[in-house]
C-alpha cells in the first residue's frame, strides 16, 4: 500500500545500539518469570539477535521455556542463514503438529483472528480448548500478538514474514 502514496521514502531501518538492545532487554526481562537467570545474558542474548528486538523477544521466549543457554547459543551460532532465520526456525521446530497448525493458519488471517476461525482453519473443527492449548506455546515463544482482550490473535512482522515461508 505504501508504494501508492507519492513522495515516499524507504528507509531501513539498522538494529539498535548496544545501549538501545540492552534497555530494551532489561525491560522485557524485567517482567520475566526468569528474570535473575536472563539478567546476566542480557549482551550475549543481544548479539545473538543481532540486536534485533523481536529476535531477542524469541530468544527470551525459548529460554523461557526451559531451553538451556548453552544448547540455545550451540545451536544457533552453527545455523544457516541471519539470526532471525535461525532464531524463528528453531522457535518454530519447538513446536508440536497442533502449534504449528495453528501458527500456520494464523498466517493465513490478516489482519487477526478470532478463535473460532482460527480453530476451524487450523482443522481442530470447534474444539477451543485444542486451540488454547496449541496458542500456549506460541505465546510462550512470542510469536503471536494479541488484543487487549486477548480474543484477537494475530502474527505481525518478522513472525508473518517466517511464517508465510513456512506456508
Amino acid at each position: 500500500s505504501r508504494m501508492t502514496v507519492e513522495h515516499v521514502e524507504r528507509v531501513n531501518i539498522g538494529a539498535m545500539t548496544e545501549t538501545e538492545a540492552r534497555e530494551f532487554l532489561n525491560r522485557w526481562v524485567a517482567s520475566s518469570k526468569k528474570k535473575n537467570a536472563l539478567t546476566p545474558l542480557i549482551d550475549e542474548i543481544a548479539n545473538l539477535a543481532e540486536r534485533n528486538p523481536m529476535v531477542m523477544r524469541w530468544i527470551v521466549g525459548q529460554l523461557e521455556r526451559a531451553q538451556r543457554m548453552s544448547d540455545v547459543l550451540d545451536e544457533l551460532s552453527h545455523g544457516q542463514g541471519d539470526a532471525a532465520t535461525r532464531v524463528f526456525g528453531r522457535s518454530f521446530g519447538l513446536l508440536n503438529e497442533d502449534g504449528k497448525a495453528t501458527l500456520l493458519s494464523l498466517a493465513l488471517f490478516v489482519p487477526s483472528a478470532n478463535r473460532t476461525a482460527l480453530a476451524f482453519t487450523a482443522g481442530f473443527g470447534d474444539d477451543i480448548k485444542r486451540l488454547n492449548d496449541a496458542l500456549m506455546p506460541l505465546a510462550d515463544l512470542q510469536l503471536l500478538e494479541t488484543d487487549a482482550n486477548n480474543e484477537c490473535l494475530s502474527v505481525v512482522g518478522l513472525t508473518r514474514r517466517f511464517t508465510n515461508a513456512q506456508l
